[in-house]
C-alpha cells in the first residue's frame, strides 16, 4: 500500500484505519507495535508526528504547512501533557506529602491502583474516527 503525498503527516493508525486495511484504529496500533507496518521497507511506530514534520525529509512542502497539517495531533498532545502535569502536581501537593499517620500506605497504594486501571481504560479504549461512527 502506499501512502499519498496529502496523507503523509497522517498519524499511521489513523491512515491504516481510514484507508480500510484494518477495522479499527486500536487494531491498527497493534499491528504497528508489532511491527507488521513498514514504511519504506522499514517497521515503524505510529510517533514521531512531530518530528517527521519538523524534518519533512524528501518533502518540498514548507515548513508551515508541514506544521499546521500536524497541528491537531500535535495539540491533543500538548493538552494532554499539561493535564496530567496537573494532575501529577495536584497529586503531590495533597497526597504524597502526608504519611502514615495521616494518610494509610495502603490507601495510596489503593490511589495509584485506581488511577493506573482508570489510565489504562482511557488509553486502551476503541474510539471512532473522527466524525464516524461504529455500530
Amino acid at each position: 500500500m502506499r501512502v499519498p503525498a496529502l496523507s503523509a503527516p497522517t498519524r499511521l493508525d489513523v491512515f491504516l484505519a481510514s484507508s480500510g486495511a484494518v477495522r479499527t484504529r486500536s487494531q491498527a496500533k497493534s499491528w504497528i507495535d508489532a511491527g507488521s507496518v513498514r514504511v519504506d521497507g522499514k517497521a515503524r511506530k505510529a510517533g514521531f508526528v512531530l518530528a517527521g514534520a519538523l524534518i519533512g525529509r524528501g518533502d518540498r512542502t514548507p515548513l508551515g504547512d508541514r506544521l499546521r497539517a500536524v497541528g491537531a495531533d500535535i495539540c491533543i498532545f500538548v493538552f494532554g501533557f499539561a493535564v496530567m502535569l496537573v494532575w501529577a502536581g495536584i497529586v503531590e501537593a495533597f497526597l504524597s506529602q502526608y504519611h502514615h499517620p495521616v494518610i494509610p500506605y495502603a490507601a495510596k497504594i489503593a490511589f495509584g491502583v485506581l488511577e493506573l486501571v482508570l489510565l489504562i481504560f482511557l488509553l486502551a479504549r476503541d474510539r471512532p474516527e473522527d466524525g464516524a461512527e461504529e455500530t
